[in-house]
């Protein structure tokens, strides 16, 4: 009766060889992950240290698998190592093909900027000139510019027919010359050359005071460029008052400094009167002259 009443389960008990064919079966699995720890102080950390490396541990079986493979079919870990440098050499040539694209794009842009803004340049400085060209007016220092293309030892008309000639050239239409009109007369030049002749004046003189081709200088007279003045008045007080009152500039290499004119002042001189020179028998002008 007592065995009927209360029956006693007992739990089946593995065997001492069972327990050592089960401790064989998983000892490659305890070598792959380290068994987490189960206790109530520090559970969480060990179960999640082991599971990383229980990760890591198949990632390099996958890996060791692969290989395998590739081993099987008949290539080595060294032919793996060879493709994988192949291609990061491809890659990195194409990266700095792609640089060298961007770097010659980048270039170009530039220089056609820089071009645009030098052809700027030159478009404003070319408008600038054919402003001044229409709107400004040169009073031309005659005997001064004649003088300085004979280098100071005669006087040649040439002089003033190349500054016509440039600034015909550059667009210029208002210009005027004036002169003594003494010196347009071939009568006053044969007195000079006869007073040579009897030893009362040395030629190296005359030649500084008479025009080496008089006939030129009536032929510019006749197109309105040379413009006579009066034999006993002063001629620069003409090229000084006559750019002053119409807002020219005056072509020479004089400062006046002598120069007593009602309105004109040294500053206003300084600032519109052209300075030259020839090179043979180029003339050029100042370039730092600006009209204003």
């Amino acid at each position: 009766s007592s065995s009927s009443s209360s029956s006693t389960t007992t739990k089946p008990t593995a065997s001492v060889a069972d327990k050592k064919d089960i401790s064989d079966d998983n000892k490659s699995s305890t070598s792959l992950a380290a068994p987490a720890a189960t206790n109530s102080d520090g559970g969480a950390d060990h179960a999640t240290s082991a599971s990383s490396s229980a990760q890591e541990q198949q990632q390099l079986l996958l890996l060791r698998g692969k290989a395998g493979v590739m081993n099987f079919k008949g290539e080595n870990t060294d032919d793996l190592v060879a493709m994988a440098r192949a291609r990061a050499a491809r890659a990195r040539e194409q990266v700095r093909r792609t640089q060298l694209v961007d770097e010659i794009m980048t270039q170009t842009l530039k220089n056609k900027d820089k071009s645009g803004a030098d052809a700027k340049d030159t478009g404003t400085a070319a408008d600038a000139v054919a402003e001044a060209s229409n709107k400004n007016l040169l009073v031309l220092d005659l005997p001064n510019i004649c003088l300085r293309h004979g280098n100071h030892k005669r006087f040649s008309c040439e002089g003033v027919q190349l500054a016509i000639d440039h600034f015909r050239k550059k667009g210029f239409t208002r210009m005027v010359a004036f002169l003594p009109e003494y010196l347009l007369d071939y009568e006053h030049a044969s007195k000079h050359r006869h007073l040579i002749r009897l030893g009362l004046e040395t030629e190296k003189k005359v030649k500084t005071k008479l025009p080496d081709n008089i006939s030129l200088l009536l032929s510019l007279k006749e197109e309105g460029y040379v413009i006579p003045t009066p034999a006993q008045d002063y001629d620069d007080s003409y090229c000084i008052e006559y750019a002053h009152k119409h807002g020219g500039v005056v072509v020479t290499n004089d400062r006046y400094r002598d120069c007593i004119i009602e309105g004109v002042t040294k500053s206003w001189l300084r600032e519109h009167l052209m300075t030259f020179t020839f090179v043979n028998d180029e003339f050029l002008p100042n370039p730092d002259f600006t009209f204003r």
